[in-house]
């Protein structure tokens, strides 16, 4: 009974839980891009920017859009309003774990992942952190790799890889249930999330996220930390 639950559910899985976890796995990059790409001069500039806008000076818009500082300037705004974003994204993240988990199942856990977020970090976030994102073309290729990169998530479970995920305390792992121990269960690759340690000795409850990753965690134990 519930092999054919979860089924069900993984037909569509937990979209937003998916998209949350994207959200967050960019949050570092922006970070640093943000530390590498700010300087005290570009607010000074957004100050007398808006006295100016304040005065009906609207000539400044002009001025501003054809300053050398514009592109950097959006580059500083995209990578703040990502991290405030992302930082919501974590707050939405736990409040998720509160509820919609499936119980009465048991798993055997084949092996955690120490190195997923660490892979993630040198992968995806150092190159990107390297381009010199000053100049319009190469904020252009940076937007298009990007773009692709996040294209991927949705389509294939990177995002479990997520290096947020791994900086605040939670755990992946591979495993599989019970209810399957047979060759094709047992072979079949499942991706766990948790915080803490799972009992493999007790009943677990979970979420499916997609792509067979799985939000996992003991029955008894409460997922908020």
């Amino acid at each position: 009974m519930q092999n054919i639950v979860r089924k069900e559910k993984s037909m569509n899985g937990n979209r937003k839980l998916r998209k949350l976890l994207i959200l967050q796995s960019f949050v570092p990059l922006m970070f640093l891009l943000l530390l590498k790409n700010c300087e005290f001069n570009l607010f000074n500039l957004v100050c007398k920017f808006f006295i100016r806008i304040w005065k009906h000076d609207f000539s400044a818009i002009t001025i501003a859009i054809t300053h050398e500082k514009f592109l950097l300037l959006i580059v500083v705004v995209g990578c703040l309003f990502w991290i405030l974003k992302g930082i919501l994204a974590m707050f939405q993240f736990r409040n998720v774990q509160n509820s919609n988990f499936i119980e009465g199942d048991k798993i055997v856990i084949k092996n955690y992942s120490s190195d997923a977020g660490l892979i993630f970090f040198t992968t995806f976030i150092v190159p990107l952190v390297l381009d010199d994102i000053g100049e319009l073309r190469n904020s252009l290729v940076f937007i298009g790799l990007l773009t692709m990169i996040i294209a991927l998530m949705h389509k294939t479970n990177l995002y479990y890889q997520n290096p947020v995920l791994t900086i605040l305390g939670y755990k992946t792992f591979q495993f599989y249930f019970i209810e399957d121990n047979n060759s094709a269960g047992m072979n079949n690759e499942l991706i766990g999330i948790t915080y803490g340690k799972i009992d493999e000795s007790k009943i677990i409850k979970y979420q499916l996220v997609a792509d067979d990753v799985y939000l996992i965690y003991n029955k008894t134990q409460h997922p908020i930390h």
